[in-house]
């Protein structure tokens, strides 16, 4: 039997930007209608739950908005891959400040975690050094 910590610590929480039909969002993370939240391991992946997005009708003077950034922090609670169509002005302080690991696709969020899950060790390489903001896949 495995312990429960180190199965907890296997797993990174994904948060990925998504359409309201479900595919990769075209838009900047915070202004996709709703967000894929699962769960990624070396080699298997687990869905959690969709949630629509409580940032998204929010005002900002411009891109890269403070307030935006602090509200989708909230969301984004324990998540460490966060993934989009589209590039964010958000990304270098989610990575920066919060450790997040943005990325950057075009594929369709099942696809995307099945690549996820055998890219991992890649993916925690490539973010281990500070310079390497915004993953593309």
């Amino acid at each position: 039997m495995q312990n429960r910590e180190s199965d907890k610590a296997q797993w990174k929480k994904v948060a990925i930007a998504i359409t309201k039909d479900g595919a990769i969002s075209p838009t900047h993370f915070g202004d996709a209608d709703q967000f894929l939240l699962a769960e990624v391991c070396k080699g298997k992946f687990r869905i959690l739950e969709t949630r629509p997005n409580p940032v998204k009708e929010m005002d900002e003077e411009h891109h890269g908005n403070r307030e935006k950034l602090n509200k989708a922090s909230g969301i984004m609670k324990g998540v460490t891959i966060m993934a989009t169509g589209k590039p964010s002005g958000n990304f270098k302080k989610m990575r920066t400040e919060k450790g997040k690991w943005p990325i950057i696709t075009k594929m369709e969020p099942d696809a995307f975690l099945n690549w996820l899950s055998r890219s991992l060790a890649t993916l925690e390489s490539w973010f281990n050094n500070p310079g390497n903001i915004v993953y593309k896949t």
